[in-house]
């Protein structure tokens, strides 16, 4: 009958569409998250405008503005030892284009390189999963470029996203005479972020 074939013709445009569906989600920098913190949130939804400006600090080597840093510490954070920001100068909702986690290196935690190696394997495996669509690249025994002695050494592995965003996870061995902490540390970079970390901050 005719409202038989008008309902096949529909069937069929339907399996049409849903064919031309894309068969895998593509990855999303947002689905992850630091201390339940994700970029594109408003910081000023887990801390007060004065807190994220206490350790405020613009790039010293960069003659742009356009990004600046901050770090917060907190005894409510549950993994890690401090958090690091990046926002866009100038921005009243404090909009997270990067975010990482660090864990510093003690007696009663992360010991040294080794058991930071384990950590950061155990993270890679969840990165493998979120971002199965990126780019993955892994930088062991990278020089660290601000060290001159060449004794600093940064062991990470990078997820590059389809839409440029960042992901990574890193242990950081410093030398004495260059100093810093020794840490493991998780990071998650905007697209926007990367763009000028990789192109502008630095031209």
């Amino acid at each position: 009958s005719e409202k038989v074939l008008v309902m096949r013709v529909f069937i069929a445009v339907l399996v049409l569409i849903f064919s031309l569906q894309p068969l895998t989600k593509a990855d999303d920098i947002r689905d992850f998250e630091i201390e339940g913190m994700s970029i594109g949130d408003s910081a000023l939804d887990y801390f007060s405008e004065v807190k994220l400006n206490k350790h405020k600090e613009y790039y010293q080597n960069s003659k742009s503005k356009t990004f600046f840093l901050t770090n917060v510490y907190s005894s409510n954070f549950k993994k890690y030892d401090n958090i690091m920001f990046h926002f866009k100068d100038n921005d009243p909702a404090y909009i997270i284009h990067s975010i990482s986690g660090a864990v510093f290196f003690e007696d009663d935690g992360i010991k040294n390189v080794e058991e930071c190696m384990i950590e950061r394997n155990k993270i890679d495996k969840e990165f493998q999963k979120l971002f199965e669509n990126s780019e993955r690249t892994v930088k062991d025994n990278k020089p660290h470029a601000g060290d001159p002695t060449g004794k600093t050494f940064e062991h990470a592995i990078y997820y590059w996203l389809a839409d440029e965003s960042v992901a990574a996870i890193s242990c950081n061995d410093y030398s004495k005479s260059f100093g810093g902490t020794n840490h493991f540390k998780v990071i998650v970079y905007s697209k926007d972020f990367a763009h000028w970390l990789t192109y502008i901050a630095y031209e």
